[in-house]
């Protein structure tokens, strides 16, 4: 029981985090309203710029020119040296956690049964806080961040061109979370040679940030049509993500199955409607509209539409540029209220002028 609660715990920790950074950018949009309407409009026009040069791209004719540029386009950046080799601390101080266990069992042998025990619910924990990270960057993160912007856009350009990331290095792709990573793992390790800790505790700690610091990389060999040799047995095995068990996160409106680690976890939050019912309720709190809202326009609620229509300055400036540019992804009824959002921000910005 106590192993159960302590995996509990860690659970709800490590998950917390990103809602944490939600609630915070939320409460700030409503303390505010009238600054983040102006940086709102701010990145509708830097998403303008970076869909018009999308379009340019899409409208080549050449077809391997075009291949190249979507590729470059869409593809994250080879990341600097300082995040690669955070990557590669992380590593060191996962050895240095594993060796501190290695010594628990060395002195408590018996600790091996309950800690083998308790490895499938850290793995299905691992992939749902993997889910709340995942559910965070496509939706909530701000790009602008220093720390995980860059994630956060890559993340939601991979929704156009999912094998965006099939050709970064393993360095370049988990140091995309190597930022992150690096004060759970500082943390851990810590805590483990000052005070007392239990091996199986310290193994579910240890498995738990393995996991998630290769989240990125068990994701990206769920795109390849051919994964490296380790991915493919351990996909047959059903231990990481297999690339049909992903392929529904792919499906308009992306709004189901983002575990990453293994897809254990989907299921739940899946027959649950776990992820579309916190986006009522943070729309509902804060009027703030998640990006696979504004990236599929067809998949915001009726509800929330009535609300926008009843107050056209809770619009998002980003709805209209995807409008404009992915207009087959609206409906009459979005246009229309795109059309109506637009008179009365021409209206409200006249009546500003004049006073």
């Amino acid at each position: 029981m106590k192993l159960l609660v302590s995996q509990i715990i860690l659970t709800l920790i490590l998950g917390h985090l990103p809602l944490l950074a939600v609630a915070s950018n939320c409460a700030n949009a409503i303390k505010v309203h009238q600054r983040y309407v102006i940086s709102l409009s701010e990145s509708a026009e830097n998403l303008r710029r970076s869909l018009q040069e999308l379009k340019d791209i899409r409208d080549m004719r050449s077809r391997e020119e075009r291949r190249e540029a979507q590729l470059e386009y869409f593809s994250p950046k080879e990341k600097p040296f300082l995040d690669k080799a955070l990557v590669l601390a992380n590593w060191a101080m996962s050895t240095a956690l594993a060796l501190k266990i290695g010594q628990g069992f060395i002195t408590d042998p018996w600790s091996l049964i309950p800690t083998l025990l308790l490895i499938p619910a850290t793995m299905w924990s691992a992939d749902f806080v993997s889910q709340i990270f995942h559910k965070w960057l496509d939706s909530y993160a701000a790009e602008t961040n220093p720390i995980w912007g860059g994630s956060a856009r890559a993340f939601r350009r991979h929704h156009e061109f999912p094998r965006n990331l099939n050709h970064l290095s393993y360095l370049s792709n988990t140091a995309a979370f190597a930022r992150l990573m690096a004060p759970l793992h500082i943390v851990a390790v810590a805590a483990s040679y000052k005070f007392q800790v239990g091996p199986e505790f310290g193994t579910a700690l240890w498995m738990m940030l393995l996991l998630l610091a290769n989240g990125t990389e068990l994701h990206k060999q769920a795109h390849m049509s051919e994964p490296s040799a380790w991915a493919k047995k351990l996909q047959e095995a059903r231990l990481i993500l297999r690339r049909e068990d992903h392929k529904r996160h792919h499906e308009a409106p992306n709004d189901t199955d983002f575990g990453i680690i293994n897809g254990w976890s989907n299921a739940v939050t899946r027959n649950t409607d776990l992820w579309n019912h916190l986006d009522l309720i943070v729309w509902r709190l804060f009027k703030k509209m998640p990006h696979n809202w504004v990236q599929n326009p067809r998949s915001i609620p009726e509800n929330v539409l009535e609300s926008l229509f009843r107050d056209l300055s809770q619009v998002p400036q980003d709805l209209w540029v995807y409008g404009e540019f992915f207009p087959h992804r609206s409906s009459e009824l979005i246009n229309d209220l795109i059309e109506q959002s637009q008179a009365w921000q021409r209206a409200h910005s006249e009546l500003r002028k004049k006073n």
